[in-house]
């Protein structure tokens, strides 16, 4: 067997498929998209907004505590809190169970821990 040289040349008639433009429900000013409701009301955006709120003023002081020597080790989810209460405002505190893994705090916070 020969080695290849040269890369092979796309075949004719082959179809080239450019990938859909992103979904974007938010402009870069922050006018919602025409015609888009959001899936939760006031009251649920407000609890989940309060929550990273929350989440990012623990995650600093236990940091603060960290680096004072006072506390262990801390992973701090700061920049990622909105990928973290989306998920924790699905569970029921007082029926499911959560399983933290690193970066959980916001997940802790809802859950009462």
């Amino acid at each position: 067997m020969t080695p290849r040289t040269q890369a092979a040349a796309p075949r004719q008639g082959t179809v080239r498929v450019e990938p859909p433009e992103p979904l974007q429900l938010l402009s870069a000013d922050g006018v919602i998209a025409e015609g888009y409701e959001p899936a939760l009301d006031d009251d649920e955006l407000l609890a989940a907004f309060r929550l990273m709120l929350l989440s990012r003023a623990t995650s600093e002081r236990a940091v603060s505590l960290q680096r004072q020597g006072r506390l262990g080790t801390i992973a701090a989810p700061d920049g990622q809190e909105a990928a973290i209460v989306g998920p924790a405002l699905a569970v029921d505190p007082e029926r499911d169970w959560l399983v933290p893994t690193y970066r959980e705090l916001p997940g802790m916070l809802r859950m009462g821990l």
